[in-house]
């Protein structure tokens, strides 16, 4: 039976569909044009579609676990410093929005994201949403972290482990599932087997019989996603690999000061107790004080043992009490062996493995180290130079396998499509979010009030968008000019007064300074005349002249700096 790939039920329209494909048993040939723009083309070779031919060949196998994958698990289990940064960076590439988008003009540029509803429910249909999508890039973006090697899977909802009687999935004539009906997981290269050259095995739990999935290939849609090995490009790499004997040295280092810390508890010393002691112990339960057994030395032994075992139990602070002969309790002596510490080149041993670690690790030293008083990892994590290094390329890793092993195989089949769209059509993400620069808000601020930017690269500068822009003003423009003038300058409120500010504003901004108001002169203040005072000579009389429109929006602008 030839390969089977997804294919759209009904007409050749993409709106005609009932759902967004089914599977059936056609496979096409791939049309190439060498002139076409190819993106993410170091990236083909990471990501492949497993079919029934592939796996009669022996394609597939090659993904099956190698022996330093096991260890590279294994130290994901013991070392927490391992798991941390796995896990940080995991979660944030988790945070990146994928989209169907189409190749810019300049190839450089990120592509722009598609209108066509029919692709956009197609990327959505993988983990039933966004949030699923989420999930499925958090546990890919791991198994690429340690042992550099995964499975993105489609499963027929009836094929699930946990499928019964009501669960009735809507399938073609030939018996193949929409993908709507697909349930996708993330799947390390442990949870993938291949039984034999026909059929691959997918352990989704503990039970062996129930908590199996049985198929064939093209009973599913499998895409193996690695970071090739520079080489041997079917080989999956990681950087844990190469960290390995580092992280086992790690585990080692600690299980030795966590011994030292275990043998402080019960080998601090020896106690001396006199035979009579025994055989009162005996003769209190009633035992034969001639005989073999030793409740006291029991006893004893128990209460050093228990602290080892149980370090929250009671018995490590509380003293063990036997009453003794009083001719016995002055032969009673504890033998100090002298003062045992810890062993200080193990801990700076232990320092130096995590030291190499941090700097062999796919993440910055930082995260583990700390660098002077910037030690907090949250601070690293949103830096350019780490999201570009670190958490970008198992994300560019993804989206060329949902480019080239999904939505341009649908395109295809669709037969809606060109050559030249399907080649310029990819899937893509942005992480622009998760990145923040320390200077940009302050930047933002001030060219803000400068009047270089606007309100909206205002906002887009401080991680907002135009939805949180607030609503639209309803004040005339002059008199919302007036306010702002006056809340700068609150003496405008008396001179020229706020109706003649807005006049003189609104004036301005038509182009009518000529006809703007003049700003009224205040009238001078005469003072009353004191009856004692000689009267003054007289002079020449006062005049006052008319104020110039001009002039006074020109005061105006000076009063506004």
């Amino acid at each position: 039976m030839s390969d089977r790939v997804f294919l759209p039920i009904g007409g050749p329209s993409p709106s005609d569909l009932p759902a967004i494909g089914a599977i059936t048993p056609i496979q096409p040939t791939p049309a190439v044009r060498p002139d076409a723009p190819k993106p993410m083309a170091s990236l083909v070779a990471a990501a492949a579609r497993l079919t029934n031919s592939h796996l009669a060949r022996g394609r597939g196998r090659r993904a099956s676990a190698e022996g330093w994958q096991e260890d590279a698990w294994e130290m994901y289990d013991l070392v927490g410093e391992l798991r941390f940064v796995t896990n940080l960076l995991a979660n944030q590439a988790s945070k990146a929005r994928f989209y169907v988008g189409t190749i810019a003009e300049n190839p450089d540029d990120p592509p722009v994201p598609s209108t066509d509803q029919v692709l956009i429910d197609a990327l959505e249909s993988i983990g039933d949403g966004p949030s699923g999508l989420t999930q499925l890039v958090k546990r890919l973006s791991v198994n690429l972290q340690i042992p550099g090697d995964g499975w993105l899977v489609g499963i027929p909802r009836d094929l699930m482990p946990d499928a019964d009687e009501d669960t009735i999935i809507v399938r073609d004539a030939e018996g193949n599932p929409y993908l709507d009906d697909l349930v996708w997981h993330a799947m390390s290269v442990t949870e993938v087997a291949f039984p034999d050259k026909n059929h691959v095995e997918l352990t989704m739990g503990d039970d062996a019989q129930t908590d199996k999935v049985t198929a064939t290939p093209n009973d599913l849609w499998m895409i193996r996603v690695w970071n090739p090995h520079p080489r041997r490009f079917w080989q999956a790499d990681s950087a844990t690999r190469s960290a390995l004997p580092v992280l086992r040295e790690l585990v080692g280092l600690t299980m030795h000061i966590s011994a030292q810390i275990d043998s402080r508890l019960a080998g601090a010393g020896i106690i001396i107790a006199p035979e009579s002691a025994a055989r009162a112990a005996k003769a209190a339960l009633n035992m034969d004080p001639n005989g073999p057994d030793d409740p006291f030395t029991e006893a004893l032994i128990k209460a050093m043992m228990t602290p080892i075992t149980d370090r929250a139990n009671a018995s490590a602070y509380v003293p063990l009490v036997w009453t003794v002969p009083d001719e016995a309790a002055p032969l009673f002596r504890f033998l100090d062996q002298g003062e045992r510490t810890l062993d200080a080149n193990a801990k700076e041993m232990r320092d130096d493995s995590i030291r190499r670690y941090a700097l062999s690790a796919d993440a910055p030293p930082e995260l583990l180290l700390g660098v002077g008083g910037m030690n907090h990892w949250g601070a690293w994590l949103v830096q350019e130079d780490t999201v570009r290094a670190h958490i970008e390329p198992p994300l560019a890793l993804v989206a060329d396998a949902f480019t080239t092993q999904f939505i341009r195989v649908l395109m295809k089949q669709m037969g809606s499509y060109s050559d030249e769209v399907i080649d310029n059509t990819v899937v893509w993400y942005t992480v622009d979010h998760l990145i923040v620069k320390v200077n940009d808000e302050q930047n933002a601020k001030d060219a803000h009030a400068s009047g270089v930017i606007s309100d909206a690269a205002y906002r887009a500068a401080l991680g907002f968008s135009e939805e949180d822009a607030p609503e639209a003003d309803t004040l005339d423009p002059a008199v919302s000019m007036a306010f702002d003038l006056v809340r700068q300058s609150p003496a405008l409120a008396n001179s020229p007064g706020l109706p003649i500010l807005v006049q003189q504003i609104r004036a301005i901004l038509e182009g009518r300074e000529d006809e703007a108001p003049a700003t009224p002169v205040p009238a001078p203040v005469v003072a009353e005349p004191d009856a004692d005072a000689e009267p003054a000579p007289p002079g020449p009389p006062a005049t006052v002249a008319e104020p110039d429109p001009i002039a006074a929006s020109a005061g105006l602008v000076g009063a506004t700096r």
